[in-house]
C-alpha cells in the first residue's frame, strides 16, 4: 500500500489516505512512505535488470537456433519512444531525461458510447539510465511482442537525435517514422522566429514546406529552405539581429532534417494505409509514467534514485503485473 499510495500521489498525500484507510493518522509517516518507495522501486529495477539480462540472452541463442518462419506474422508493431525531462535534485534549473517506450499491435477494440478505439495488447518501458539500458529493454520486450517476425515493425518518434541511433542500432528491421505534430510544430515554430511579424510571406511559406513535407518531397522543401537561409544569411553579415534569429532558426531545421532524414515520409500515403503517423500514443505514455507523479506539481525535484524507483512502480502498474509481483511477498508475510 505504501508504493502504489506513493507512487501515485506526493508522499505527503499518501501518508494522509494510509493513516484515512488505516483510520491510524500516524500509522506511517512522509519520510517511511518516501524510503519504502524508493527501496522497493530500486529492488524492482535490480530484479528487472537481471531479467532483461537473462531473457536477452536467451533470445539472441533462440534467434540463432532457429529456422526463419516461413510466412511472418501478419500485422504492425508499433514501438513508439519519447523522452520526457523532470526537475533535477537539488533544483537550480537543472533537468533530468527520463525515457519512455510504449510497445503495441495494430489490435484495437471500441470502448465507451462513443466507441473510442483502446489499444488491445501494449507493453511500457521506462527509465531514467542512459540510453543503451532503455533500449536494450524495449529491445526484449519488442521480441517477446513479435518483433522479428511481424511483416512490419514501426518505430515513431519526435525527432530526438538518440531515436534514429536506437533504430538503426537495436530495430534494423523497422522503418523510422518521424512524428507528424513534432516535425510540423518544427517548422511553424521556425518560421515564426524567421519572420517575427506575422505577414503573408510566414503564412505562404509555412504552407509551401508544410505541405512539401506532408507528401514526402524532403528534397524540394531542403532546397527551399536552404535558399531562404543562403538568402537571410546575406542580411545578418549586415548586423541584423532578426536576421541573424531566422538564419539560426532555419540551419536548426536544416539540421533537424538532416538527423531525421529516413523518417520523413509520405505522410499522406502513410495515413491513406492505415499507418499511425503520430506519436500521441507515447505522449500519453510520457504522462502516466512519468509526468503525472514527477512533473505536474510544482516545486518538485527528483534525484536519479527516486525518478527510477517511481517509474519502476508506475510501470509495473501500468503494464498490469502489480499483482504478480507482490505474490512473494504476500506468501512471506
Amino acid at each position: 500500500m505504501l508504493c502504489l499510495c506513493g507512487s501515485k500521489q506526493p508522499y505527503r498525500q499518501a501518508q494522509h489516505m494510509l493513516g484515512m484507510i488505516t483510520q491510524e493518522p500516524k500509522v506511517t509517516s512522509m519520510k517511511q512512505v518516501h524510503l519504502t518507495v524508493g527501496r522497493e522501486g530500486s529492488r524492482l529495477r535490480t530484479a528487472e535488470d537481471e531479467k532483461y539480462a537473462t531473457v536477452s540472452s536467451q533470445l539472441v541463442k533462440d534467434v540463432q537456433d532457429r529456422n526463419p518462419l516461413s510466412e511472418p506474422i501478419e500485422g504492425v508493431l508499433y514501438i513508439v519512444v519519447d523522452g520526457i525531462w523532470v526537475r533535477s535534485y537539488p533544483g537550480g534549473g537543472r533537468w533530468r531525461e527520463g525515457k519512455v517506450a510504449r510497445i503495441c499491435t495494430e489490435e484495437r477494440e471500441a470502448v465507451g458510447r462513443k466507441g473510442r478505439q483502446r489499444v488491445v495488447d501494449s507493453r511500457y518501458v521506462s527509465s531514467f539510465k542512459p540510453v543503451d539500458v532503455f533500449s536494450e529493454r524495449v529491445w526484449v520486450d519488442a521480441m517477446s511482442m513479435g518483433y522479428g517476425s511481424r511483416k512490419q515493425t514501426i518505430v515513431l518518434g519526435d525527432g530526438a537525435r538518440w531515436i534514429p541511433s536506437m533504430r538503426r542500432r537495436y530495430f534494423p528491421k523497422g522503418v523510422y517514422v518521424l512524428d507528424w505534430f513534432h516535425l510540423r510544430r518544427k517548422v511553424a515554430q521556425t518560421f515564426r522566429r524567421v519572420f517575427p511579424e506575422k505577414s503573408r510571406r510566414r503564412v505562404s511559406w509555412y504552407l509551401e514546406i508544410r505541405s512539401d513535407l506532408w507528401e514526402g518531397r524532403k528534397e524540394e522543401a531542403v532546397d527551399k529552405l536552404q535558399q531562404l537561409h543562403d538568402e537571410i544569411s546575406a542580411k545578418a553579415c549586415m548586423k541584423n539581429p532578426i536576421a541573424a534569429q531566422g538564419r539560426d532558426a532555419l540551419a536548426d531545421l536544416l539540421g533537424y532534417l538532416d538527423n531525421n532524414w529516413e523518417g520523413v515520409i509520405d505522410y499522406g500515403r502513410w495515413r491513406d494505409a492505415g499507418h499511425m503517423v503520430a506519436s500521441s500514443l507515447v505522449e500519453k505514455a510520457g504522462d502516466l509514467v512519468v509526468a503525472k507523479r514527477q512533473k505536474k506539481r510544482q516545486g518538485m525535484h527528483w534525484g536519479r534514485d527516486g525518478s527510477e524507483a517511481v517509474s519502476a512502480l508506475r510501470t509495473l502498474w501500468l503494464n498490469d503485473d502489480w499483482e504478480e509481483y507482490w505474490k512473494p511477498s504476500q506468501r512471506a508475510a
